[in-house]
Order: structure tokens, then C-alpha cells, then sequence
């Protein structure tokens, strides 16, 4: 849906995604991305469509870089033994430019269903499968993995964002812990700006705004919520 800023809904796109994943993005110049019978289809502000990306495997999740314009998606195969996981960066025509699947040997996704990039071009994922946050460089070296507090087995990660100075913000969706974890630039925990006394019940997609709002959207819940968080940040000293 596209709503405007007092909550009126303007348009709706039909969308053919995973449940529960990050199934669109936004352009710079409003053009909107959507995940959509395996393919991306670009959807300009005045309605026309086309597609612009369709990869031989299949899609899971989907963000747009701010610095460049690159479409980074996160994409899974299926094969004898189980699956296959991948990111892939795109060019804002379509063009593969690079893939990341494996750091030291090792396998990196498995379902990282929520995807963003933070200021300084890393690739955030929330990874449901794995209980686990991760961020890589652009040329896949791994920089921190974030399992939760205070175990990991307290943490089931959704829905994943940043904001301009460099915060990870993620929710989590575990029973036990309803809540949204603030990480710094580097994976360490900030504060948990967010429970249940707010209201917090089983979040999966979170965005922010350059003006310190948070907008929340959870499963079985008819609206978004949104609430103010930079302003008790800075008060607290926390950026500091």
C-alpha cells in the first residue's frame, strides 16, 4: 500500500512474495520495486510498468542502496539436499554486478527474509532461520554477527533498517520478547528502545524517517504505528 502521511491510502499493488518478507523498495526517484512472480518489476509514479530483474533463482527479500541506486536482493534455489542461499547486487538497469554466498568457507544465509544498507554500504540482514543479524561489505568480508540479548535463543529476527547515523535498528518477534533492538554501526547493543509496555506484540517490518519516527508494522494488526525514538536517544546520550 501506499499511504500518505495521515494515513490515507493512495494506491495498492497486488504483490506474489514469501510470507513475511521484505517484498518492496523505493527509488530516489520514486519509482517503486516490487517482488513479484520471480521477477522485479519497476512501477513508475505515473503507473507504468516493466521488469527489470529476473534471476534464475528465486526471490526472498529486496532493498535499494541510497548511495548508488544498486537493487540488492536476497535469493534462494532449492536442491537435492536442501536450499541454497545468496545476496546479489544489481545496477539500477538490471545488470548482475556482484554475489555474495559464502565468507571463509562458509555458508552466510539462510533465510535473511529482511534486508537494508547502512551508511557506510554495508548489507544488514535479518536472517530467520539462523536467529541471527548479520552485516557484510560491499565485497562480502563479514563485519559482525548479532545473536541477541541476552541469548540467542530470546531472538527471531524480522524486520531490519537504519537510520543517518549509522543505527541498526531490527525487530524482534520472539514470544518471549516482543520488542525492537537498537544496534551501533559495529553490531554491539545500543538499548531495546521498544517492548511490549509499548505495545510491541509480534513486529515484522520497521522503517524510520530522517526526523527520529519509527513505523511499525506487525502480524494481525490492521494499522502501523508509529513512534518518536532520536529525541530520548540524543537526550540520553546513547549516540554519544
Amino acid at each position: 500500500m501506499n499511504i500518505d502521511r495521515q494515513g490515507r491510502i493512495v494506491k495498492c499493488f497486488a504483490i506474489d512474495d514469501i510470507w513475511g518478507s521484505s517484498s518492496h523498495a523505493l527509488e530516489k526517484n520514486g519509482n517503486l520495486l516490487l517482488i513479484n512472480d520471480e521477477r522485479v518489476e519497476r512501477i513508475s509514479p505515473d503507473g507504468f510498468k516493466s521488469t527489470i530483474i529476473a534471476p534464475e533463482w528465486s526471490i526472498l527479500s529486496i532493498c535499494t542502496s541510497g548511495f548508488n541506486g544498486h537493487i540488492i536482493l536476497g535469493l534462494y534455489i532449492l536442491i537435492d539436499k536442501g536450499s541454497k542461499t545468496k545476496l546479489a547486487r544489481y545496477n539500477n538497469k538490471g545488470t548482475l554486478l556482484s554475489e555474495i554466498e559464502y565468507y571463509q568457507n562458509k555458508r552466510l544465509y539462510v533465510s535473511p527474509l529482511y534486508l537494508s544498507e547502512n551508511i557506510n554500504m554495508s548489507i544488514c540482514t535479518a536472517d530467520i532461520d539462523t536467529c541471527l543479524v548479520r552485516a557484510v561489505d560491499k565485497s562480502g568480508e563479514l563485519l559482525f554477527t548479532y545473536d541477541g540479548q541476552p541469548k540467542q535463543v530470546d531472538f527471531f529476527p524480522t524486520g531490519i533498517c537504519n537510520d543517518i547515523f549509522g543505527h541498526i535498528l531490527v525487530c524482534n518477534r520472539h514470544k518471549s520478547n516482543p520488542s525492537v533492538h537498537l544496534l551501533d554501526i559495529n553490531g554491539k547493543l545500543k538499548s531495546i528502545i521498544l517492548n511490549q509496555s509499548d505495545g510491541i506484540t509480534d513486529p515484522w517490518g520497521i522503517c524510520v524517517d530522517t526526523e527520529g519516527r519509527i513505523y511499525l508494522g506487525q502480524h494481525d494488526c490492521s494499522f502501523i504505528k508509529v513512534y518518536e525514538y532520536l529525541e530520548d536517544i540524543v537526550d540520553s546520550n546513547v549516540l554519544v
